[in-house]
């Protein structure tokens, strides 16, 4: 029981700690290079601020994420169409271009 609580705890804070060093890096890694190549947290935190008052080509950030979502669920929709119509069917059942020839022939 020791043992599987130890674990337990362990696989709590290794997630935690993981983004921690990685802000640490971060942080660190921003500061080596003078901001320049690699923006400080600071100043990304300031570029989003400026993004919801600053419209971008015409547009707030909520419309860019608006249409970056339909073109996500349009690229979805034809996925799902696509794979309607050609695969996804039961297990063990002809594809679907043997069913429309067989279709053709018995007529």
């Amino acid at each position: 029981m020791e043992r599987f609580l130890k674990k337990k705890i362990i696989y709590q804070i290794l997630p935690l700690l993981s983004v921690v060093v990685l802000i640490l890096a971060w942080i660190i890694f921003s500061c080596f290079t003078g901001g320049t190549i690699f923006p400080g947290p600071v100043s990304v935190v300031k570029r989003i601020a400026k993004t919801f008052e600053i419209p971008i080509a015409g547009m707030s950030i909520i419309g860019h994420t608006l249409v970056s979502l339909k073109r996500v669920l349009l690229l979805s929709l034809c996925v799902l169409v696509l794979f309607g119509f050609v695969g996804c069917r039961e297990k063990g059942s002809v594809p679907f271009e043997n069913d429309i020839f067989k279709f053709q022939l018995k007529n």
